[in-house]
């Protein structure tokens, strides 16, 4: 991976930047000069006064500009700034992958490596789709096996059960956080919009992420249960992956209505809520909370109503090679609603470049010319 590092502000700024640039040389990434061409830029900026405001959001859209044109990767912003305005940042400028904190410094290599990562569903799939028609015409020929076990609902649900409970109690008396704090975390995190990266155990510590992770097991399996589903190895790596993810964007408001989207979607389109496709879209699908958590919950539902058919029939061009049929569909259906949801939703498209950052007495864009000299 290819990092520019792109330092803004005092002397304590430079001296954060070069630490961060030996923290990601020492993991085996490469460290470029310019953001052009680089897999991503990390902006370090102040935020103190409003000079050093101004210059780190023009510095944010020129990167930005680079992005749009496809000359840069992701960008993350760190420093001051978004330390001070972090919701801001991540709402009004959706160029934005990701922010960081001044405390979160020595965290820069995994921020960076989430950010990549987190299209990994979508590469696979773009990947198999090439790689399996190249299979077939060297000869081989792919077949998809269909396992599916029932009949364990009891077993796994007990053993679910105890283990959200479990750490649902962890989060509230054995965190080293006051019960009161802990359900006071929760709350603060589950206004977030869950728009990556959002790492929930850096932002509020280990109580909220525990609590969130318990709640949000218990959630995946009621949907299951509720539905007639069955719990079994693919269901149940769906609602642990739902868990695992409850420290990295995924909370019951953003993920309740992509589930509902899909139980919608069983009543109204000609598929049985009960298929195991449909069952794994169900959990699996929530990889398209942040727009349920970012538009708002209607929005998450017609996102996933649409996902629900589209990756029943995402998984046949590949023969069963890709095992993120899931991510592959989300990543197509993201790339298509987010621009028109953006365009129809205007406030929340970003703002601050005309509110924020120019002068308001500028109100025309002639040349003024300067008044005569005045003699003595």
């Amino acid at each position: 991976m290819k990092v520019a590092f792109v330092s803004l502000g005092c002397a304590k700024n430079l001296v954060n930047t070069e630490q961060m640039m030996a923290l990601v040389r020492s993991a085996g990434h490469e460290i470029t000069a310019q953001p052009e061409g680089a897999d991503a830029a990390v902006l370090n900026t102040c935020g103190f006064i409003d000079s050093a405001k101004s210059e780190a959001i023009q510095n944010i859209l020129e990167l930005a500009e680079l992005k749009k044109e496809g000359k840069l990767g992701k960008l993350l912003v760190t420093g001051c700034l978004s330390q001070r305005y972090q919701d801001e940042l991540m709402e009004e400028l959706p160029e934005v992958d990701g922010v960081m904190g001044t405390g979160s410094y020595t965290e820069i290599v995994p921020a960076l490596e989430e950010l990549m990562d987190r299209d990994m569903g979508f590469a696979c799939g773009l990947l198999a789709m090439i790689l399996v028609p190249v299979m077939s015409s060297m000869g081989a020929n792919p077949t998809v096996a269909h396992h599916w076990a029932e009949g364990y609902n009891l077993h796994f649900a007990i053993f679910l059960g105890v283990l959200c409970l479990g750490l649902t109690v962890a989060g509230f008396f054995f965190s080293g956080r006051p019960a009161w704090a802990a359900w006071a975390g929760y709350r603060r995190l589950l206004r977030t919009t869950g728009r990556a990266p959002s790492d929930y155990l850096r932002m509020f510590g280990p109580a909220p992420v525990l609590i969130n992770m318990g709640v949000n097991g218990l959630i995946g399996m009621a949907f299951i249960l509720a539905t007639g589903g069955d719990l079994n190895g693919p269901t149940l790596g769906g609602i642990l992956t739902i868990m695992g993810f409850s420290a990295f964007g995924k909370h019951a408001r953003n993920i309740t209505p992509i589930m509902l989207g899909v139980v919608i979607g069983g009543v109204f389109m000609h598929f049985d809520i009960n298929q195991s496709s449909v069952q794994l879209a169900l959990l699996f699908g929530t990889t398209l909370a942040p727009i349920s958590g970012y538009f708002g919950w209607p929005f998450g539902i017609v996102a996933v109503f649409l996902h629900s058919s589209v990756v029943l029939h995402a998984g046949t061009p590949v023969e069963g090679i890709n095992l993120y049929n899931n991510g592959f569909s989300g990543g197509l259906l993201a790339i298509v609603l987010y621009p028109i949801i953006s365009e129809a939703i205007r406030h929340h498209r970003p703002g601050l470049q005309d509110r924020d950052y120019f002068d308001d007495t500028i109100e025309h864009d002639e040349p003024l010319v300067p008044p005569p000299a005045r003699r003595k």
